[in-house]
C-alpha cells in the first residue's frame, strides 16, 4: 500500500497552545483509524530508534500520527517532563480521531516517555482511544529520579541532556554538586532535573502530579505493556499491567497483556552487553503490535486477545514462558551470606548457603566515596554508549576487596526464579548514613559472572537490618552454575554517592565526604541473606 506524508500539522490544545504532528496517510478510500505517537524527541525521527518507521505501520492500513510533546521541537509552549501529558493526551486524542480520512478510532504506541504519555493519556478515558501499547516505562515519576533514597545518577543527567539538547560539559562540574550546575537552576532547560533533586522523598506533593499509579484503573481499555529485564522501569511496567488488569475500567479489566523480553531500554535485541540470549530474544515488537492493533482498532478477530496474558522471557533457558498473570506463584527460599569472615572480593571465603549460619564471623570493608564501586552493566537508561545498562561479566568489579562475594556451591539441578527478589543485610557502619547495594549474579561454569539486577538502600540512620528490594526477574540458574551475591556501598555513577555524613553526591561539595567502615554480619542472631521466588516450569 503506498503512503503520503503530509508535515507539520497544527494540533490546538485546550489552552491555546499549538502542538506540531506529521501525519502518514495510506492511499486508498479509508477511513483508516488512527495510531498516535506523541514524543519529546522530534517528530522528524519517527520514533524509530525502537520501531518499524511510521511507513511501515501506515502501509498496514493505520494513519499515523507522530507528534512533539508541547515545548518541544516544532510544538509551542514549555517543555516541563511529564506534568501536561493528561490534558495534552486527551486534547491529541480527540484531535487525531477528527483528522481527514480517520475512523474515530485512536491507538497509541511508544516507549519510554512515548509510554507514559500513553498512561496519562488513558487515564484521562477520551472516547476515541480505542487501546494502547506502552513500552519500558513506569507510572510512578519519583522511580525516574530516586530508587531506595539514592539518585539515579546516569539516567537523569544524559536523559536531561537528551531533552535539552545541551553539551555534557554543561553538567561537569568539578568539585561542585551537579544541583549547583547552571543548567539545572529554575528557569533553565534544565530546571526540573534540580526540582527532582530537590525532592527526594516519594510522599512529598511535588510528585502528585506525576504519579499515574492512583489513576491507573481508570484506565478502561486493552494495553499491551512491554517491558525489559534490564530496563530501569520493569517493575512500573508490571505494576501498570497488574493494576488495569486487576482495577481497571470495564474496556480494561483483563484485556491487559505483558510481554517482557531480556532487554535493556532500547534498542530491543538479542545480543546485549556480554550476553546473547538467542534467536528467541529477537525483537518482533512492530509484528506484535499489529497484530494488537488489528484486534482492538481493525475489529479482526486474531486470537491475540485469548492468548495467556503474560509472556516473559526466562533467562537462563533463554525460553519464553506463558501464564495469566505475573508473578505466577512461588516458594520463597532464602540464601544466607556465611564464610570465615574475608569475604573482599571473588578470590574471598564468602559463600551462600541454604542454611542459616550459627557462628560465623562477620565481614568488613572499608567505602571511600571517592573510590567508588563501578556500575558494570545493570538495569539503567537511557544509551549503552553513555550509561550502564545491562549484562557484563562483573569480574573486573569483584575483584576488588571493597566488595564482598558470597558464592553458592554448583547447583545440582536447574533452578528457575520468577517474581520479586529482596535481601535483609545486617549491615553496620560507623557512618551516619551510608548505602547498601546488594547484586545477585549468575556465575556459567566457564568463569563469567553475568549480574541479573540489583538493588541499593540509603540508610538514613535507621537501624539494620536493611531490606534491599532488588526487583523482579525470570531466570533460570542452570544446573552447573553458581549464584553469586555482591554485598557493597555504591553503584556509581548508575547512583550518586553517599557521602557518608548524610549528604550526597548531587547536593553536597566533594571535600564533605568521608571513609566509612562496614561489617556485614551473618550469624544466627543477625542473618544476612537473599530471598528468590523459586518456580517449577
Amino acid at each position: 500500500m503506498l503512503v503520503d506524508v503530509e508535515r507539520g500539522v497544527p494540533c490546538a490544545l485546550r489552552d491555546g497552545t499549538v502542538l506540531a504532528a506529521d501525519v502518514w496517510r495510506p492511499r486508498g478510500t479509508g477511513p483508516f483509524p488512527v495510531l498516535l505517537v506523541r514524543l519529546p524527541y522530534n517528530k522528524a525521527t519517527g520514533a524509530t530508534f525502537t520501531y518499524a518507521p511510521p511507513p511501515w505501520y501506515a502501509a498496514r492500513g493505520y494513519i499515523v500520527v507522530v507528534q512533539d510533546v508541547r515545548g518541544r521541537h516544532a510544538s509551542g509552549g514549555d517543555f516541563v517532563p511529564l506534568v501536561h501529558e493528561v490534558e495534552d493526551g486527551e486534547d491529541a486524542v480527540a484531535w487525531a480521531a477528527r483528522l481527514p480520512g480517520a475512523d474515530g478510532r485512536v491507538g497509541m504506541y511508544g516507549g519510554s516517555y512515548l509510554g507514559w504519555v500513553q498512561l496519562a493519556g488513558a487515564v484521562a478515558s477520551p472516547p476515541a482511544l480505542r487501546c494502547i501499547a506502552p513500552a519500558v516505562i513506569a507510572p510512578d515519576g519519583h522511580r525516574w529520579a530516586w530508587r531506595g533514597g539514592a539518585f539515579n545518577l546516569h539516567f537523569a543527567r544524559s536523559w536531561m541532556l537528551e531533552v535539552t539538547g545541551a553539551e555534557p560539559a554543561c553538567v561537569e562540574t568539578g568539585t561542585r554538586p551537579l544541583r549547583e550546575a547552571a543548567i539545572v537552576a529554575d528557569g533553565e532547560p534544565g530546571g526540573f532535573l534540580g526540582r527532582w533533586i530537590d525532592h527526594p522523598d516519594p510522599h512529598d506533593p511535588f510528585w502528585q502530579s506525576s504519579n499515574l499509579t492512583p489513576r491507573l484503573p481508570q484506565i478502561d481499555v486493552p494495553g499491551l505493556h512491554i517491558g525489559g529485564w534490564y530496563d530501569m522501569f520493569v517493575e512500573g511496567t508490571i505494576r501498570a499491567f497488574a493494576d488495569v488488569q486487576e482495577h481497571g475500567g470495564p474496556g480494561g479489566r483483563s484485556r491487559q497483556r505483558l510481554h517482557i523480553g531480556p532487554w535493556w531500554h532500547f534498542p530491543w535485541c538479542a545480543q546485549m552487553g556480554d550476553a546473547d540470549f538467542g534467536d528467541d530474544a529477537r525483537n518482533t515488537i512492530d509484528e506484535l503490535q499489529i497484530r494488537w492493533f488489528d484486534r482492538w482498532l481493525g475489529d479482526r478477530r486474531n486470537g491475540v486477545d485469548e492468548e495467556p496474558a503474560a509472556h516473559v522471557f526466562v533467562m537462563g533457558t533463554n525460553r519464553w514462558w506463558a501464564g495469566d498473570t505475573f508473578p505466577p506463584p512461588a516458594r520463597s527460599l532464602s540464601l544466607y551470606l556465611t564464610g570465615g569472615g574475608r569475604a573482599n572480593g571473588q578470590d574471598g571465603d564468602g559463600q551462600l548457603a541454604f542454611e542459616a549460619p550459627a557462628d560465623d564471623p562477620p565481614d568488613a570493608f572499608y567505602y571511600d566515596p571517592a573510590e567508588p564501586t563501578s556500575s558494570l552493566g545493570g538495569r539503567s537508561c537511557c544509551f549503552p554508549e553513555s550509561a550502564p545498562m545491562g549484562p557484563y561479566d562483573q569480574r573486573p568489579a569483584h575483584r576488588y576487596p571493597i566488595v564482598l562475594v558470597y558464592r553458592s556451591e554448583p547447583l545440582r539441578d536447574d533452578l528457575c526464579v520468577m517474581g520479586a527478589i529482596e535481601s535483609s543485610i545486617h549491615l553496620e557502619s560507623t557512618a551516619l548514613d551510608t548505602d547498601v547495594v546488594v547484586q545477585l549474579c549468575d556465575e556459567h561454569p566457564d568463569g563469567r559472572v553475568l549480574n541479573v539486577l540489583e538493588g541499593i538502600q540509603r540508610t538514613a540512620g535507621a537501624p539494620p537490618p536493611y531490606r534491599v528490594e532488588l526487583g523482579m526477574t525470570a531466570i533460570t540458574f542452570r544446573s552447573g552454575h553458581r549464584i553469586r551475591i555482591a554485598v557493597t556501598s555504591s553503584l556509581y555513577p548508575a547512583y550518586d554517592r553517599n557521602h557518608n555524613d548524610g549528604g550526597r553526591e548531587v547536593t553536597n561539595a566533594s571535600d564533605t565526604r568521608v571513609v566509612a567502615w562496614q561489617t556485614v554480619h551473618h550469624d544466627a542472631a543477625r542473618p544476612s541473606s537473599i530471598t528468590l521466588p523459586v518456580v517449577g516450569v
